[in-house]
């Protein structure tokens, strides 16, 4: 499992610079601003922040199905990966409702040795 990124990567601010630029010069509604959503939306799955990117990979699959219909190879990778993410978001929440609910022992912690 990664950990979320507290601080926008590299990667993030050009994807993000991207999108922008993409939605001021053609619409957003544009095909290629469905493209750059998609991409932000697979750096955030790749990060783990399953809670940005399944947002954005919605606003894409609503984008690129208006432009290209239901049938179009593109659609369909969209909506495997918003699967994908459900899925991985479901078993988190899972996991951990299981470790809140688990018992334990409360044991004191044991001491490290400087050696």
């Amino acid at each position: 499992m990664r950990l979320k990124a507290t601080t926008p990567s590299p990667s993030d601010l050009l994807y993000k610079r991207s999108l922008a630029i993409r939605e001021k010069e053609l619409g957003p509604d544009h095909p290629s601003v469905g493209t750059s959503l998609n991409n932000l939306a697979t750096l955030y799955q790749d990060q783990g922040n399953y809670a940005k990117a399944e947002p954005l990979l919605k606003r894409s699959l609503a984008i690129i199905e208006k432009a290209h219909g239901p049938d179009h190879p593109d659609v369909a990778e969209i909506s495997t990966l918003e699967s994908a993410i459900a899925k991985k978001e479901k078993g988190m929440v899972a996991f951990l409702g299981y470790l809140s609910k688990r018992k334990t022992p409360n044991r004191p912690m044991a001491k490290r040795s400087n050696n």
